[in-house]
């Protein structure tokens, strides 16, 4: 799944925090910070694991306005 984030996602641990939570589901891919100010994704995994980042990123980043599906 690709996503890409704007708001305060950049110079907040917004990478760092994605890899742990994916790390923490059994979630592969990647996170990049983007010249825009804007962060990438790309989520590899189970259904319900790449939801339960999602999940973790919205409960971390109240002010992150994400281009992601809202379910698995």
């Amino acid at each position: 799944m690709f996503l890409r984030s704007e708001g305060t996602v950049q110079g907040v641990g917004f990478r760092w925090i994605t890899q742990e939570l994916a790390n923490d589901n059994a979630v592969t891919g990647w996170v990049r910070n983007m010249d825009d100010g804007t962060v990438e994704a790309e989520l590899q995994g189970m259904g319900l694991a790449i939801a339960r980042v999602l999940t973790g990123i919205r409960d971390q980043f109240a002010d992150a306005r994400g281009r992601w599906p809202t379910g698995p």
